[in-house]
């Protein structure tokens, strides 16, 4: 899969963040806005396993891939 993001735009918090996004061969699903503690920092133990943060706020999805003939 290439790299590349959705031309579609979803609203994420205060921004608006790509439907999805596709890094190194995986392809990240846009999940919801991070939040934020008092002092405007983004506290990392709000991710699962499976997320990632990207600029804006925004919590990522890995999207996992589908077996064939399953």
């Amino acid at each position: 899969m290439k790299d590349g993001k959705s031309n579609i735009s979803l609203a994420c918090g205060d921004h608006f963040a790509p439907e999805w996004i596709v890094k190194n061969g995986v392809k990240w699903v846009l999940d919801r806005p991070a939040f934020e503690d008092d002092d405007g920092g983004i506290p990392l133990d709000q991710l699962a396993d499976n997320e990632c943060l990207f600029s804006p706020g925004a919590i990522y999805k890995r999207e996992e891939q589908q077996e064939l003939g399953k």
